[in-house]
C-alpha cells in the first residue's frame, strides 16, 4: 500500500457494524515505536473517513519506510483488531 504523503492525505475508511464503546487507530514505525493515534469514544454504527497526514503526532515528517496501523474497535463484550501495512515513498 504506498504513499506518498506529498501526494495529499492518507484516508482510512471503515464501517461499524453496532456502536462500540471505543475506537482507535494507532500507527507504529518499524521499531514499534508509535508514531500517530487517533481514538474515540462511544461510536455509533455507520461509515467513517479518517484522514492522516503521514506525518509524527508531533509534526515532524517521516521518513520513507514500512509502517503499521492498527485498527482496534472495543466493547464490552469483545475487541475486534485490524493490521494494515503502509509504505511511505516520497
Amino acid at each position: 500500500n504506498p504513499y506518498n504523503p506529498e501526494s495529499g492525505n492518507l484516508t482510512f475508511s471503515y464501517n461499524i457494524s453496532q456502536d462500540i464503546d471505543n475506537f482507535y487507530l494507532i500507527i507504529f514505525d518499524q521499531g514499534q515505536r508509535e508514531v500517530w493515534s487517533y481514538s474515540d469514544n462511544a461510536v455509533s454504527a455507520g461509515y467513517y473517513l479518517l484522514e492522516w497526514d503521514g506525518r509524527h503526532s508531533n509534526g515532524t515528517t517521516l521518513p520513507n519506510g514500512v509502517y503499521s496501523a492498527y485498527c482496534i474497535a472495543k466493547n464490552s463484550n469483545s475487541v475486534k483488531k485490524e493490521l494494515l501495512k503502509i509504505a511511505i515513498i516520497r
